[in-house]
């Protein structure tokens, strides 16, 4: 048994919806979308490594860590904390709830004492 269809959106909001109204089976999605968490959607494991890795990296000129020696740690501590499910959370205050990104982001960092 196979998928019926599948489509692809470039608009984030069309994927979901196609999904919730049965015009789609699959869709493409980035793992840190909060309408998965919401919707109950299923990511597939990609065991043909068709996509390529998402993974959140901090970037930093090394002029920046020479300037600021005690950079790094906090940059580390803040990318250990940011997994799948906790990106979907903060991806879904700001598109669902309306929230600043701003906000979001120092509410995070706040409560886990990065701030």
């Amino acid at each position: 048994m196979g998928f019926r269809r599948f489509r692809q959106f470039a608009a984030l909001g069309l994927r979901y919806a196609a999904l919730q109204h049965g015009q789609a089976d699959v869709v493409n999605a980035y793992a840190t979308d909060w309408q998965i968490a919401v919707g109950g959607y299923t990511v597939m494991r990609d065991d043909k490594h068709l996509w390529p890795p998402y993974q959140l990296a901090a970037v930093v000129r090394n002029q920046a860590l020479e300037a600021w020696p005690g950079l790094a740690p906090p940059l580390l501590a803040i990318g250990a904390k940011l997994d799948n499910p906790v990106m979907q959370e903060l991806n879904r205050q700001v598109d669902q709830d309306g929230e600043e990104p701003r906000e979001v982001a120092a509410r995070f960092l706040k409560r886990h004492g990065l701030a």
